[in-house]
């Protein structure tokens, strides 16, 4: 088995305005290129090593090399939902912080949500502070001055 770590940066980098964070490896789930090249790029220019997939079960191969800091998955995929990905991942006893993006409510998915594990939502459309925010409550990234 290849553990990711060995392709992607574990040293910091250097942002603008001195900035250093730890190069966490941040996993982006969406069956759309344009997304995903959107958040990539956004990410990559933070200090985020980001790597893309455009499916469930590209994400669950992924993840089962290890190395992953965060899983950003869109909720509608065509192979499996970000729901279904959620729950394979708990159930192989994968805890890598998730975070579902969606344009639906998350009180419209409460009632698949109960006991799963997931670490919270990001609405699209992304607000990228929000976005920022979310990975860097459940990573503790590490900003220094």
């Amino acid at each position: 088995m290849i553990d990711n770590r060995e392709f992607i940066c574990e040293q910091q980098e250097t942002l603008s305005g001195g900035q250093l964070v730890d190069c966490l490896n941040v996993l982006l789930v969406d069956d759309s290129e344009p997304i995903l090249a959107v958040l990539k790029e956004f990410l990559d220019f933070s200090g985020y090593h980001v790597i893309t997939v455009d499916s469930g079960s590209k994400a669950l191969e992924t993840v089962s090399r290890g190395g992953i800091d965060c899983v950003i998955s869109d909720y509608h995929m065509p192979d499996m939902d970000g729901l279904e990905l959620l729950k394979i991942m708990r159930a192989l006893g994968c805890s890598v912080p998730f975070f579902l993006m969606t344009g639906s409510a998350p009180e419209e998915l409460e009632d698949k949500l109960d006991g799963i594990g997931i670490d919270g939502f990001i609405p699209k459309p992304v607000d990228f502070s929000e976005m920022l925010g979310c990975i860097s409550r459940v990573t503790g990234a590490r900003q220094t001055a």
